[in-house]
């Protein structure tokens, strides 16, 4: 990372990991946006955030299958 850059690669991980709607990647987003006053700290924060990324999205698509094992089938018909 150049002082206050991304490289291409974390700019195309950052894009992919934005497009999930989880409440933790949501949560994130908004911290992203309140650093954008400091750009060198908004980049090392997004970094970290990346570099955490497959077990915030792991623990999210187990959140989501917890929810629909509470569904009740019966109520399907």
């Amino acid at each position: 990372m150049a002082e206050g850059f991304l490289t291409e690669d974390e700019v195309l991980a950052a894009s992919l990991f934005f497009t999930s709607s989880s409440e933790d990647v949501v949560r994130i987003a908004w911290t992203f946006i309140t650093l954008g006053s400091n750009r060198t700290v908004q980049c090392r924060f997004l970094i970290n955030q990346l570099n955490a990324a497959p077990l915030l999205l792991a623990r999210s698509n187990n959140k989501d299958k917890d929810k629909d094992k509470d569904k009740d089938d019966s109520m399907m018909y």
